[in-house]
């Protein structure tokens, strides 16, 4: 909606104070962010759909759909809130290693942290939702935590199967290249041996 109207942007900035995120197709994680920012603002989206007929009139429409049906409203914010909480981590990882530097020394120590917060199951965020949403009733928490997880847990599961399978021994193998940190590896001749994970590099 934002991305085919100057006018709603700017309409949104005016209610809300704060200007919409825009995304880059090459930039996965920027689309991450503009969700972000309308699941921190999600109280304004109604409203500014309600108000604003004359906004983006078919993406407006497809929209309301979803607010005037509770079901749907309650299962976008629910998984809305799942994606922030899942994608947080794959973020932050990307911003440190498209930075300069020898990056790929610490690679595998920042994958790793990635696959260790997957695996830790923490979300906050999904977590608010699914209290608000359960008001006091446990099973329908368990009920609608179980839901957001679910919608999440496919994506998530394929990086700690690319992360565990396909590149994590060569990304590890390259920190036996730093100065720094293969004084703390104290690698052995058979640790080197995971060197042959480069197939740059011969006998």
């Amino acid at each position: 909606m934002f991305s085919h109207s100057y006018n709603a942007r700017l309409v949104w900035r005016e209610r809300t104070g704060q200007s919409i995120r825009t995304f880059s197709e090459t930039r996965w994680w920027s689309k991450w962010e503009v969700l972000r920012q309308v699941s921190e603002y999600f109280g304004d989206v109604e409203p500014f759909l309600r108000e604003n007929d004359e906004v983006s009139p078919a993406n407006r429409r497809r929209l309301l759909e979803i607010f005037d049906d509770p079901q749907s409203c309650q299962d976008l914010r629910l998984e809305l809130a799942a994606v922030i909480d899942a994608g947080v981590h794959f973020v932050n990882a990307t911003y440190y290693l498209e930075g300069d530097g020898l990056l790929i020394f610490s690679c595998y120590e920042r994958l790793s942290a990635v696959a260790q917060a997957v695996a830790v199951d923490h979300y906050p965020n999904t977590e608010a939702v699914a209290r608000e949403i359960a008001n006091g009733n446990v099973a329908v928490y368990n009920q609608l935590m179980a839901q957001a997880k679910a919608c999440i847990w496919p994506e998530l599961n394929f990086y700690q199967r690319k992360f565990n399978v396909q590149f994590r021994d060569t990304v590890k193998s390259a920190r036996f290249c730093c100065p720094v940190q293969v004084q703390g590896l104290r690698p052995t001749a058979a640790s080197l041996e995971e060197l042959r994970n480069f197939p740059f590099l011969n006998n």
